[in-house]
């Protein structure tokens, strides 16, 4: 079963905090159906990790059973309709048996059951891909693998959730040109929902650094602008992901 399955929307910070802050003092539906909230609820601090956003083409990489489809952010694609030689790259022999070996040491390490595909999502960018006034254009073409996503695709009532993130393990490969985006200097950051301003600053700063000079871009050598910043964290059971860009 081939099935196209599109990665989450990485949302800006003000649409997302709006969001948590609407979850956090949320509190229930009047009778008359109008939302109450309880505006003196003491709002939490929630801890996020930041990798280097890269300009490039998100794609990804699908395994269910014996079958292996590619993908690129909107649609299915194969040789005939391939982005910027993403498919033909992958199919190589050997760039294929380390995916193949990908998916299986998240199956037997996290214990997924056969019912279930693993999504491996990355950005394909580098030479002839990324935008020019970015410093990992003069990098040759490479997979930088994000996320690996876990999702049931036959539902069943006893699973708790449809889909499941899990650890990057046993990807990188830099002879095959394949990385992980945290195979650079990584963030941290405490997002204040009592003081947002505070934690824009923060975000900026960090901005500011990573557009000066690429960290990813860095680690091959190479020095000039970068993109921006992609944080990850949890919130009530939830993943979220925000981008942090230059203007």
């Amino acid at each position: 079963m081939i099935k196209f399955i599109p990665f989450p929307k990485v949302r800006n910070f003000n649409e997302t905090v709006e969001d948590l802050i609407f979850e956090e003092r949320f509190i229930g539906l009047s009778d008359k159906g109008e939302p109450q909230y309880d505006n003196e609820k003491k709002l939490p601090s929630l801890h996020a990790l930041g990798h280097a956003q890269l300009n490039g083409k998100q794609v990804a990489v699908g395994f269910f059973g014996d079958e292996i489809w590619f993908q690129n952010k909107d649609e299915i694609i194969t040789l005939e309709n391939d982005s910027y030689g993403f498919v033909d790259a992958m199919l190589r022999e050997d760039r294929l048996e380390h995916l193949k070996k990908v998916n299986q040491v998240q199956r037997e390490d996290n214990g997924i059951d056969d019912d279930c595909a693993i999504i491996l999502y990355g950005e394909w960018c580098g030479e002839d891909i990324t935008l020019p006034e970015f410093a990992i254009s003069a990098l040759p073409k490479m997979l930088v693998i994000f996320a690996i996503r876990c999702v049931n695709m036959k539902p069943k009532k006893y699973y708790s959730k449809f889909y499941e993130w899990l650890p990057l393990m046993e990807v990188r490969n830099e002879y095959l040109n394949i990385h992980e985006s945290h195979d650079c200097d990584n963030y941290e950051l405490y997002i204040d929902l009592e003081n947002l301003e505070e934690t824009i600053n923060e975000i900026q700063d960090e901005v500011k650094y990573v557009l000066e000079k690429c960290p990813f871009a860095k680690e091959f050598g190479v020095y000039g602008v970068g993109e921006g910043i992609v944080w990850t964290f949890e919130h009530m059971g939830k993943t979220h992901r925000i981008k942090s860009k230059g203007k």
